[in-house]
């Protein structure tokens, strides 16, 4: 198996100390596994993006020597892909609130208007990108759980493909 680990910032400024942490880890391992690092721009939530956040992400990974082999992606080109996957999410169990966002158990997938949220855009792009290793900071640990079940789910059923796994500690 090739390994395929992802760099996923979200553009609302210069990266912070955490997220040059995660870069680093992300290079470091695909380096080390010869592998493939992705770098997906996570821009599903256009109240926190901020103009010129995604060409301060790359000038400072520029700045930090930390290069990618596929990418930038970003979430906001593949919403057709996320409304498809939020249909599956629906077919496998997921709801449809009266406001019209999509949930699943407690967690919104789709607001109102039909835009992904995080947590469906994620899944659907890990699983779409093959990504086969999740390394991420400790603030992400209440995401696992949720992302864990969408992805042998709805979102495995979605992309068809294998869940990705977080490598052994």
């Amino acid at each position: 198996m090739s390994v395929r680990v992802r760099f996923a910032p979200s553009p609302t400024g210069s990266l912070h100390l955490g997220n040059a942490l995660s870069a680093t880890a992300n290079r470091s391992f695909a380096d080390a596994s010869a592998g493939v690092l992705v770098l997906r721009i996570d821009d599903t939530d256009p109240e926190r993006n901020v103009p010129g956040g995604e060409e301060a992400i790359l000038a400072d990974l520029d700045w930090l020597g930390i290069g990618w082999e596929e990418g930038p992606y970003r979430q906001s080109e593949r919403a057709e892909r996320h409304a498809e996957a939020a249909a599956l999410a629906l077919d496998a169990g997921a709801v449809r609130d009266p406001d019209g966002s999509i949930r699943l158990g407690g967690t919104t997938l789709a607001r109102a208007d039909g835009t992904a949220t995080y947590q469906l855009a994620t899944v659907a792009d890990d699983l779409d990108l093959g990504i086969t290793h999740i390394i991420r900071g400790s603030d992400h640990r209440p995401n696992e759980e949720v992302a864990a079940a969408h992805r042998a789910g709805p979102g495995r059923r979605a992309a068809r493909g294998d869940p990705p796994r977080s490598p052994a500690r």
